[in-house]
């Protein structure tokens, strides 16, 4: 112990001593460790010496800051682990105190030690550590390794050393978290001091933070920062630099989460360079795995703080965060369905969100963002617990909005938010919905009430709702509350309303329920278009299953088939009755609300409106169908009352209408309880209602029609006492109406007709009375009877006598007598004879009318008439009048040959196609009733197949009529006239039919052979099609059917679209129709031409063969046509080209494969369905090629080829991902073709298949992808560009989601990169084409924005290529005005720097500045080479402007990682600064001054010698200006590492300073204002190495200006530092009288001016030191004066003079010749050989000069005095008036030096004629008014003269008088002004001088 004592005590004698802070210093750190480890002695005596000591030590350190603490020695013993607890405190204290005393940057080495374990330390030593590391690591660099020769390589990797202690990193990470959230808090009182006093003032806790987290981050509140916002905000943006750097936070410690955090709170502060520092770091950062539970605990932590802590843990108790914090929190917490299952904190967060009270509205978004996303995301075990209170939340909100605190919109916006999260809760807990009854009901007024945009989500969270009631129709109860809840919400003005009350009636109701089809359709009529569609949605029936359609209705399992799907369907009967019990209603019940209101022009059927009963009618009629036949066919039946007609097809299946018919009769009961009869009430009520419309009266009379004509004739029997009635009807507006009321009526009258009872005869009567009614109406021509009143007439008997025919063919005669029978026909037919303008409707009738009375059997009128013979069908075959034939009959206008004859005539000559169709019709149906108008109805229709070709429509007509005429009633076509149930019509015979059918496929064959007219095939095709479809089952067809195939094959490649269609659906119909061999047969033949283009049915080539289409190819040299082969023969001879036959041959082949496609896909369409077992070997083959058919140009063969593929693919994601290689192979292969609908088809289709693509599947075809896409894009057809433009868009984002780290991963991203990167910058920045080249370029960009880590590999390249594309893809434009800037008035400059703007504002620049983010060591190394050359040698201004602002960015960015490149750069930019545009210039001065930051200083000062060289040995100004501009900017960006070089600069600068150039001038200025705060103490200070420079430039330098320029600046010099200049003398002086030896140069008096200002300045030097040097100084300045270069004499006169009176010289003796030589010279004595007006006034200037001079050189001395005084009194006073006024001034200003030196007591040389000469010149020269400076220097020296006599006896009375009086003369003309004042001085000294 005693010898510690020993010790410690000389230690501290030591340290007493120490009477020097250097050696306490020294002393301290030696003794200072030792000390500081004997606390750990076990002797208290010790210990307190020890304190002694430390207490010693403390007070000497804190008195003085200059001492230094030994760290590095302290720093060991503190991580020592056998150091006690206490020492270690002691060391904390001592190294906080030496490490205050150090520059931050020598302490960096220190961090990893200070840090080494600081996890496990104690809290008080954790937060020293902290408070002593945190400064540091705020500028932390990081350091790099050094090779043994000194070159710097690459940065030291996890230089903390964090990879050994992860904790540490986590602590410190999190405790860096903390300073983040930290903020300056304003002072506020502490709790319980009621703020009386001012030490109680305590600071409230910043969010997210407890008050022991402030206290460490602050030390107490001791840290800098916490009452300096900037330094705190510089911290913050310092510290999350410093964690987004990877090398000091390696990504191998998994520490993504902490990291992510604190960039997720930095984008949180107030201030804004902090929230970019945070976004910048998180885009570099990979994200954490969202999905971790340590991460949501994280976020749920920092969001809500900590619950209320335990007794003793207050001071833990951590706040919320900030709102945007919390705002920032939330947005991560919607990304992770984790943390939706984090109860109760997901409560906590969402209630916290939207009722705190310090929430804002976007934190309300936020929350109810994520109350969706908990609806969306949380399990079932989360949710149901939660939802009840987050639904009652929302409620509340809903009902309690606090719209106090919200604006109007945002209002808006949350409600809507929190109506949809209802909706997404309703899916997860339906139960809550179903239990509450309230909740649907409110959301129902809701979407009534709430404001407009938020209507939309509620109608949203209503339609999420349904699910929450599917099981409501089984609660009796709840069904009836929501079915008066739907009706209620049907009438409501709001569409809305009704949209979701029709949504929610077709997902709760099932089909069958009555109530919810009447709702639907209510609301099939509404005005909003979703109204309707969803209503309609609603009465669209069930599809029958497949078993109903395929399975013999006749067995078990189809008739239960069929009964399980009529129970589907709402109940016939009841529908009808709740339609009956709606209907009844008074129109004042009607729905008045649907559209907003009750509108007049809609009229109502009891309380459907017409639209409504229509569509209801429509309905009814269907389900009727649909009962019978559940596989029928349904016409969508809806109608509208704006449509003028309506249009019902009848059932024309003849099995449907034989079900349809059993159906109804064993439904029909007679009765009115019946489904049939309250159907048939129905129909009634709207015929009968006066409310009811036309387009209502029209479906309800089809309607009747149908059910009439279907029904047992027991139904018939009810309407026979109706005949009046439906006779009313006959004059009905509408056509339709009339027609169906007519069959209805011929269906009544004919009824019961054909029995022997006195009911018949009745009946009989009452038809012939109803016949000769119809006649009369008909022939009558009154005004009373209407057009529609004749139409129906003559159309009801039409259908009368058809239908007697039809009932009774052997007793119509009976029934209807001859002359009646005749008079009715005739009275039809001469309705065809109409030619008024109501002809067209009368002429249709009868046409009709006709067919109706002549189907059923022959008319009972004449074959012939006199004068037509059995010759008439050649005559009228061939278009002519029949030809004259003998009677048979001649007391009649018509016979059955004159209406066939008549009818055919309307068919060839009437305009209207109505007519013409109907008149076809009718010659059909008038030979199915008589077989002996075959021959000449066929050969009729025969002729039209060339005449009426362009008139398709009617050729089907034609088609069905020839149907009728070859097979009869076996004709499907015909079934839909069979109406009257029982009854059967006339058959001919098979013989017959045979014949006939066999003559007319026969015709058919011919006329599509290939050398068949066009029209032929066109129109032929059309009937062949019609016979295969109608007569497809009668067995001549069957056999036929080969021939009948290979006709429609032939079709298939025809030019004709329509043609292609036709034979295609032939072909379909003949697939049906044939056996397998048929089928098998049909199907190869059809996949070749697919896929191979081969056709179908080879064609010879004729002369006449046309092989294009009119105007296809234009026209002949003469105008003819180009079509057929004859003519492309004849232009290649004609043109001398016999080669153009193979070209245009080659076309005609191409369109002839691309018809033939498409005629296939047409058959393929027709016969997929049934043939797909068929097709499944041929998918791999012509599935690619049927994709890409999809996309083809031709819009008609793009739609069969979608056709088919709905058809064929029916799964299309499966199939295509099944094919996608063969696919993509092919469109690839097609983006090359030859043919451009091929390209372009490729291209369409390309864009479709790559989205969605995995990357797997995309990877082996990406870089082939963009070559062809690229190929593509610069073809040569502009539709094609136009899809390949697509198709690269397409392209473009799939390449930018593979290229971005957020969607794969490094790896995968990393080949994606390393296939496009080279790719884009090689071939398609390098292309020639410019669609190419800018594709390219944006491509480009956008995966330089995207690609983040990615890009490091590729960055050299990408920063390469982008720089050069600034100048090759600059817009021509700018070349242009290049050489035509004088043209637009701009100078190149100007151009130039547009330019350089323009290529800074280019998103290229956008792109690099994102890579060289990226950069580190490695690319910069491999980078910088590139960057020196393209400096060196890159092309085009905007490429090298680009290139300065990457070297800015570089250093500015990544400047320790650049510094190894930075003299290259710098050697490189040397150079460039002497680019000859100005512009480029200050881009590359700029970019030098930032390079001179980081480079080495020998490096440095080359570029300052190479500066110098340039500014001081090149001529050109430009050149020279570089250096000063280069000079600058090293001065503004890199004033430290200049500062060493100063010598070197400001010398130079100071120099440059006086450049005769004012702007060189001005930015020498600015340098010497950048590196100095004074210019005399810089001047002081650089004196020496100036006049070195002066020194060296005025011996060595051959250029004049360069001399005058020293000059000047000697000159500055010595003005500046004055007497200081002493110093530079024995330099200066003898350099200034060698430089002014020789002859004179311009700029010589610079350096004249240089010796007089430093002899006058410092004539103590030469009155002393120099004294030897003053006589030649002053030979010299005499010798100058006396040279006789003009300008040059003016100032050398001037500084002799100056110089003379500065050193107070007597050497007039010398001068005094010459200078008075030179002042009184005269205009003669010179020669002017210059201009002369400038010669003149440089003459006067010189002559004043040397007035000015000879008072200057004026001695004090009384012997030179004597010698010269009289006379040069005489001389002045001459001068004085009798001059200009410059001499004159200068001569006042020699009298005036005379004055003052003249000894005017020594009458030898003052006497008083001086002073009379002298004060007479001055008299007349101060009464001069002209000229004010001439006065008043002559009074000033007047005032002078009368001074100096004052008191003497010099001045004489007169000249006394003289002077009183012309100053008396001039104070009254001047009575004010200085001269005045003067003057009057000078009065009143004259008159005291009297006295």
């Amino acid at each position: 112990m005693s010898n510690e004592l020993a010790l410690l005590e000389t230690v501290e004698l030591r340290l007493a001593l120490a009477d020097t802070d250097e050696k306490f210093e020294k002393n301290v750190a030696t003794f200072l460790a030792p000390v500081i480890l004997k606390l750990d002695s076990p002797n208290e005596a010790v210990r307190n010496k020890v304190m002694s000591i430390c207490v010693h030590i403390n007070k000497r350190l804190k008195s003085s800051s200059g001492i230094k603490v030994p760290i590095e020695a302290v720093l060991k013993l503190f991580t020592d682990p056998a150091t006690s607890a206490l020492v270690k405190n002691f060391c904390l204290v001592y190294l906080e105190m030496g490490m205050q005393r150090c520059k931050i940057e020598d302490l960096q080495s220190y961090v990893p030690q200070l840090l080494a374990r600081i996890a496990e330390r104690p809290l008080n030593q954790q937060t020293t550590l902290f408070q002593i590391t945190l400064p540091i690591l705020a500028k932390y660099t990081i350091p790099t390794n050094v090779s043994a020769s000194g070159k710097i390589l690459e940065p030291t990797q996890d230089p903390l050393g964090f990879l050994q202690s992860p904790k540490d990193a986590k602590f410190l990470l999190d405790k860096i978290l903390h300073v983040v959230l930290y903020t300056v808090q304003p002072s506020t009182p502490a709790p319980g001091t009621g703020g009386a006093s001012s030490d109680a003032q305590a600071r409230a806790l910043p969010a997210g933070l407890s008050q022991s987290d402030v206290q460490f981050v602050t030390s107490g509140g001791k840290a800098a920062f916490t009452s300096a916002p900037t330094e705190l905000k510089v911290l913050k943006v310092s510290l999350v630099k410093l964690v987004a750097n990877s090398a000091v936070f390696p990504e191998s410690l998994a520490l993504e989460t902490e990291k992510y955090l604190i960039y997720l709170l930095a984008q949180a502060d107030a201030n804004h360079e902090v929230i970019s520092a945070g976004e910048d770091a998180m885009k570099r950062q990979s994200k954490p795995d969202f999905e971790s539970d340590h991460f949501v605990a994280r976020l749920y932590e920092l969001y809500l703080g900590t619950q209320q802590a335990t007794k003793g843990q207050e001071a833990n108790v951590r706040a919320g965060a900030t709102v945007q914090a919390k705002h920032k929190i939330l947005g991560c917490l919607t990304k992770s369905a984790k943390a939706t299952n984090k109860f109760p904190a997901v409560i906590q967060v969402i209630f916290d969100s939207l009722y705190h009270e310090k929430t804002t509205a976007r934190l309300r978004n936020a929350g109810m963002s994520f109350v969706q996303w908990v609806a969306r995301m949380a399990t079932d075990e989360v949710i149901k617990p939660v939802a009840p209170i987050v639904l009652s939340g929302l409620l509340k909100f809903i009902a309690d909005p606090d719209e106090g605190t919200i604006a109007a919109n945002e209002n808006e916006n949350l409600r809507g938010f929190a109506y949809e999260a209802i909706g997404l809760i309703s899916k997860r807990a339906p139960e809550l919905f179903m239990a509450d009854a309230t909740i649907l009901f409110n959301l129902f007024k809701a979407v009534s009430t709430e404001q407009r945009n938020v209507r939309v989500s509620v109608q949203e969270a209503l339609a999420s709702m349904i699910p929450a009631y599917q099981n409501v129709v089984s609660d009796t109860e709840k069904k009836l509350v929501l079915e008066a809840l739907l009706l209620e919400n049907m009438d409501k003005p709001e569409h809305q309303a009704r949209y979701v009350a029709a949504k929610y009636t077709n997902a709760l109701f099932p089909f069958s329920y009555p109530l919810a089809r009447y709702i639907c359709l209510q609301l099939s009529s509404d005005p909003k278009l979703e109204v309707r569609e969803e209503a309609r949605k609603g009465l669209r029936f069930p599809e029958p299953p497949a078993v109903a359609a395929e399975s013999d209705s006749e067995s078990s399992t189809a008739a239960e088939v069929v009964r399980e799907y009529r129970a589907k369907l709402v109940d016939f009967e009841s529908m009808c009755k709740l339609l009956l019990e709606k209907s009844r209603k008074n129109a004042s019940t009607a729905s008045s609300g649907i559209g907003g209101g009750s509108s007049a022009a809609i009229k109502y059927v009891g309380s459907l409106s017409s639209e409504t009963y229509s569509n209801a009618l429509g309905f009814l009629r269907n389900m009727l169908i649909l009962s019978a036949d559940p596989r029928a066919t349904l016409q969508e039946f809806t109608s509208s009352s704006t449509n003028s007609s309506i249009v019902v097809e009848r059932i024309a299946d003849y099995r449907t209408r034989q079900l349809y018919r059993s159906f109804t009769n064993d439904a029909w009961r007679g009765e009115k309880a019946g489904g049939l009869e309250a159907y048939l009430e129905l129909i009634e009520l709207a015929l009968k209602s006066e409310a009811a419309d036309s387009a209502l009266k029209a479906v309800a009379a089809f309607c009747l029609q149908e059910l009439v004509s279907m029904c047992s004739t027991s139904l018939t029997k009810t309407l026979v006492l109706s005949t009046e009635w439906l006779v009313g009807y006959l004059s009905a507006l509408k056509v339709e109406t009339r027609t169906s009321m007519a069959h209805v009526l011929g269906l009544v009258a004919t009824a019961d007709l054909g029995n022997a009872d006195a009911e018949s005869e009745r009946r009989r009567t009452e038809l012939k009375t109803l016949i000769e009614s119809l006649c009369d109406t008909i022939k009558d021509t009154s005004k009373q009877v209407t057009l529609e009143s004749r139409s129906g007439s003559v159309l009801a008997l039409g259908y009368i006598i058809g239908r007697l025919h039809y009932r009774y063919r052997e007793e119509t005669a009976s029934i209807l007598p001859a002359e009646l029978y005749q008079r009715s026909v005739e009275t039809i037919a001469d309705e065809l004879e109409y030619a008024s303008t109501s002809a067209n409707i009368r002429i249709t009738g009868a046409a009709v009318a006709l067919g109706e009375a002549s189907r059923y059997g022959p008319l009972r009128i004449p074959m012939q008439l006199e004068g037509e013979g059995s010759d008439a069908r050649a005559a009228i075959a061939a278009g002519s009048p029949a030809v004259q034939s003998p009677l048979v009959a001649t007391s009649r206008k018509w016979s059955q040959q004159s209406i066939r004859t008549k009818l055919m005539n309307l068919v060839k000559g009437s305009n209207d196609a109505k007519i013409q169709e109907q008149c076809v019709a009718t010659l059909g149906h008038l030979v199915a009733g008589n077989r002996e108008h075959s021959d000449a109805v066929l050969s009729f229709f025969y002729t039209l197949a060339s005449s009426l070709s362009k008139q398709i429509e009617i050729h089907f007509n034609i088609g069905e009529a020839i149907c009728a005429i070859t097979c009869g009633w076996a004709s499907t076509a015909m079934s839909e006239y069979l109406d009257v149930p029982g009854a059967t019509p006339i058959q001919s015979s098979d013989e017959q039919n045979a014949e006939t059918l066999q003559a007319v496929l026969k015709h058919c064959f011919k006329e599509v052979q290939p050398s068949a007219s066009q029209a032929s095939k066109k129109t032929v095709c059309v009937w062949l099609l019609c016979l295969v479809k109608f007569c497809g089952k009668y067995p001549l067809v069957k056999e036929k059917l080969m021939q009948i195939h290979g006709a429609f094959s032939s079709l298939l490649g025809d030019r004709d679209d329509f043609v292609q269609e036709v034979a295609s659906k032939g072909i379909g119909l003949v697939y049906e129709l044939g056996d397998s061999s048929i089928k098998k047969e049909l199907v190869s033949t059809l996949v070749s031409t697919f896929s191979e283009g081969r056709r179908i049915a080879p064609e010879s080539v004729t002369a006449d063969t046309q092989l294009f289409d009119d105007n296809t190819l234009g026209t002949t040299p003469v105008g003819g046509s180009l079509t057929t082969y004859q003519s492309i023969l004849s232009l290649a001879s004609d043109m001398n080209q016999p080669d153009l036959v193979y070209k245009f041959m080659s076309l005609a082949s191409h369109n002839a494969i691309w018809n033939s496609r498409r005629g296939a896909s047409m058959g393929f369409g027709m016969i997929i369905s049934s043939a797909e077992a068929e097709l499944k070997p041929y998918l791999p083959q012509f599935l690619p090629k049927l994709y890409r058919f999809q996309y083809d140009p031709n819009v008609k063969v793009a739609e069969s080829m979608k056709s088919i593929w709905s058809s064929l693919v029916k799964n299309p994601k499966k199939e295509i991902d099944e094919y996608f290689d063969v696919i993509v192979k092919d469109l690839i292969q097609g983006l090359g073709d030859r043919m451009w609908r091929t390209r372009e088809a490729s291209c369409r289709a390309l864009a479709d298949v790559l989205v969605g693509r995995e990357l797997h599947q995309l990877e082996p075809y990406l870089q082939e992808l963009w070559i062809m896409c690229f190929r593509a894009l610069d073809d040569i057809k502009e539709s094609v560009r136009t899809a390949a433009f697509a198709t690269c868009k397409a392209l473009t984002n799939i390449t930018l989601k593979y290229c971005d780290p957020e969607h794969v991963s490094l790896k995968a991203g990393a080949k994606i990169m390393d296939t496009v990167i080279p790719f884009f910058l090689t071939k398609g920045l390098g292309s020639m084409a410019e669609d190419v080249q800018k594709y390219s370029l944006s491509t480009v960009l956008k995966i330089c924005k995207r690609g983040g880590v990615l890009l490091k590999p590729h960055i050299s390249e990408i920063v390469g290529v982008l720089l050069e594309s600034l100048s090759t893809l600059e817009p021509q434009a700018m070349n242009y005005l290049s050489f035509h800037t004088d043209k637009y008035n701009i100078s190149q400059e100007q151009l130039d720097t547009t330019r350089l703007n323009a290529a800074k504002m280019s998103p290229m620049m956008d792109a690099i500045e994102v890579c060289l983010e990226q950069m580190d060591q490695a690319t910069i190394d491999g980078f910088a080479p590139k960057l020196v050359q393209i400096v060196r040698r890159g092309v085009g201004l905007p490429t090298k402007a680009g290139s300065a602002r990457i070297i800015v960015s570089l250093t500015m960015k990544h400047s320790r990682e650049l510094q190894p490149h930075a003299d290259a750069l710098l050697k490189a930019l040397s150079g460039a600064i002497l680019d000859r545009s100005a512009a480029l210039r200050k881009a590359y001065a700029v970019a030098l001054g930032y390079t001179c930051r980081i480079c080495t200083q020998p490096a440095l000062s080359r570029l300052l010698d190479h500066l110098r060289k340039i500014y001081l040995e090149d001529d050109d100004e430009e050149k020279r200006s570089v250096a000063g501009i280069a000079i600058l900017e090293v001065s503004r960006t890199a004033s430290d590492a200049l500062a060493p070089l100063r010598g070197e600069v400001l010398p130079l600068s100071y120099f440059g300073s006086h450049d005769a150039s004012p702007a060189l001038k001005d930015i020498w200025k600015d340098i010497w204002a950048e590196n100095t705060a004074g210019t005399t103490g810089a001047v002081k200070l650089y004196q020496k190495e100036m006049m070195e420079l002066c020194v060296g430039l005025l011996r060595e330098s051959p250029s004049w200006p360069i001399k005058k320029q020293v000059g000047l600046m000697i000159s500055s010099m010595v003005r500046q530092i004055d007497a200081g200049f002493s110093y530079q003398m024995d330099v200066a002086v003898p350099l200034l009288i060698e430089a002014l030896s020789g002859r004179t140069w311009d700029g010589k008096e610079a350096v004249l001016e240089a010796l007089m200002v430093a002899s006058t300045t410092c004539k103590e030097w030469l009155n002393a030191e120099g004294k030897a040097r003053l006589s030649e100084v002053t030979k010299v300045m005499i010798r100058e004066a006396k040279k006789n270069n003009k300008s040059y004499r003016r100032l050398s006169v001037e500084y002799l003079g100056k110089f003379v009176a500065g050193l107070e010289l007597n050497v007039l003796d010398d001068v005094y010749d010459h200078l008075v030589g030179v002042a009184a010279m005269t205009d003669a004595d010179e020669d002017m050989d210059g201009e002369e007006p400038r010669e003149r006034a440089l003459i006067l200037q010189t002559r004043a000069n040397a007035f000015k001079a000879l008072g200057q050189c004026w001695p004090k001395d009384a012997q030179t005095q004597a010698k010269y005084s009289k006379e040069l009194a005489r001389l002045l006073s001459k001068h004085v008036d009798q001059n200009v006024w410059t001499v004159r001034l200068g001569a006042l200003e020699a009298l005036h030096d005379y004055l003052e030196a003249v000894y005017i007591h020594n009458p030898l040389i003052f006497d008083g004629t001086v002073v009379d000469a002298i004060a007479d010149a001055l008299v007349a020269s101060f009464q001069d008014s002209k000229y004010t400076a001439v006065r008043e220097s002559t009074v000033a020296d007047l005032k002078l003269l009368v001074e100096r006599i004052e008191g003497t006896d010099l001045l004489k009375e007169p000249a006394r008088e003289k002077i009183l009086s012309g100053i008396a003369q001039v104070l009254q003309s001047e009575p004010t002004g200085a001269a005045a004042e003067t003057l009057k001085e000078v009065r009143s000294t004259l008159s005291k001088m009297q006295e």
